[in-house]
């Protein structure tokens, strides 16, 4: 899995669409993976970035105590393979009994991590298969956003 991290919500270039790039965690690589966001989430998720308090927020709280209280902790959100070529989110939970894994929405999942501080994945294989943008020099116009079919098929159905 590559750890990544909320690098920004934009908005498409052509259509506005509001959408999110996730920029892995390590410094060396210069890739970024841009995914759609419904605009309710995408106004939440800019609220929580920024530091704000939002009601979704605070039930994302809630489940992070309930977890500790339960004995167990939120581990990673993970974006992984689905069938038909479509992406997936996971919860990954620790508990006494060992890892449970549950599926969850992926923008509900980059919400919960953001709130969370917990380590948000995605498998090697969606970034390989995902189109690759380099960021931009200054001096560079910004290179349009192009969303993964895998990705548009998993939050338009």
């Amino acid at each position: 899995m590559i750890d990544v991290r909320v690098g920004s919500v934009e908005r498409h270039p052509t259509t506005g669409a509001p959408l999110i790039a996730l920029e892995p965690r390590d410094p060396s690589s210069r890739t970024r993976l841009v995914l759609p966001l419904s605009p309710a989430v995408a106004c939440s998720l800019s609220h929580e970035l920024a530091g704000q308090v939002t009601l979704r927020g605070m039930v994302y709280t809630l489940l992070g105590q309930v977890a500790d209280i339960l004995g167990g902790q939120i581990a990673a959100i993970e974006i992984v393979p689905a069938p038909n070529g479509m992406a997936a989110g996971q919860l990954r939970i620790d508990g006494q009994a060992g890892a449970t894994v549950l599926p969850v929405e992926i923008a509900l999942g980059i919400g919960l991590a953001v709130l969370l501080d917990v380590p948000l994945r995605v498998a090697p294989q969606l970034v390989h298969d995902a189109p690759k943008l380099d960021r931009p020099s200054s001096a560079d116009p910004t290179p349009p956003l192009e969303v993964p079919d895998a990705f548009r098929r998993a939050f338009s159905g």
